[in-house]
């Protein structure tokens, strides 16, 4: 597939969920899009990252890494990716921390319930030493095509952005987000 996607053009590749980590071959995918001029993106859950496979990654590292989370706190993040999903991302982002030193993203899904929870996802990005903290609305793909009620509005998502770039000032976080009334 990454040839066919090189010979027609594409220069960009999202890898992302399932769960790109579970696959023996991640590292030996970027690397091979790579030479065909292709970037890599890694989307993880952060939940079964493993030494050996970051450092590994990390000697062909993908154009970004991020980690992909709902929510600040388990009570947030879990109940739109289940029970003791966000322990696990935690425990993936300690290891992202000590064995991947090209750094990595924190990526946010906004959703109506978690609109005002933007400042704390800015804090957690702080404390988990990421690159950037990426928001992005819910798109009607996976869960979110099942359940309405994780799509926001574009003023919701306005007041999420605007929410984490006041924290992230504070904190000299870099929040990475398309504006929609900008």
């Amino acid at each position: 597939f990454i040839d066919c996607f090189a010979e027609a053009g594409v220069m960009k590749l999202v890898l992302g969920g399932g769960e790109p980590f579970l696959r023996d071959d991640l590292a030996a995918l970027v690397r091979h899009a790579d030479g065909k001029g292709v970037d890599c993106f890694v989307h993880t859950n952060g939940s079964v990252l493993t030494k050996e496979r970051l450092e590994e990654l990390a000697r062909c590292t993908p154009a970004a890494l991020a980690v992909s989370m709902d929510g600040p706190d388990a009570e947030s993040n879990d109940a739109v990716r289940g029970a003791h999903a966000f322990a696990r991302t935690l425990k993936g982002l300690e290891s992202l921390r000590a064995h991947y030193p090209p750094g990595f993203n924190v990526s946010v899904t906004i959703t109506p319930q978690n609109v005002k929870l933007a400042p704390r996802m800015v804090e957690l990005a702080h404390e988990a030493e990421a690159k950037v903290l990426l928001l992005r609305p819910a798109y009607p793909a996976g869960e979110a095509a099942k359940v309405a009620e994780l799509m926001c509005s574009r003023d919701d998502f306005a007041r999420a952005i605007d929410l984490a770039r006041a924290r992230a000032k504070e904190l000299g976080v870099t929040v990475d987000a398309p504006h929609p009334h900008a």
